[in-house]
């Protein structure tokens, strides 16, 4: 809840959510509750700092990719439904 709340500097916000990361890969030993609460970490990262890149996030947290995550492949998807959109739409 501090990271959501606490309303820092991208580089404290950036230390508190890599903390957070260690601790959840040192204290959970469920791997389907590492990757929910990972996964809860990294949305609310790139909910707050929206102007950065997913090489930039990626960095901050300390992670080797976010394209494995579900935010990303969910963006992925909308992207392309867009994409598919407007090509229908120029067709026409």
């Amino acid at each position: 809840m501090r990271l959501i709340v606490e309303n820092k500097t991208q580089e404290k916000t950036g230390e508190l959510a890599r903390q957070l990361v260690r601790q959840a890969k040192q204290e959970l030993t469920d791997a389907t509750l590492e990757e929910k609460v990972l996964e809860f970490i990294k949305v609310i990262v790139i909910d707050k700092f929206a102007n950065l890149s997913r090489e930039e996030i990626e960095v901050m947290l300390n992670l080797e990719s976010l394209r494995k995550s579900k935010v990303y492949q969910e963006a992925k998807e909308e992207g392309i439904e867009e994409g598919v959109l407007k090509t229908k739409l120029k067709l026409v």
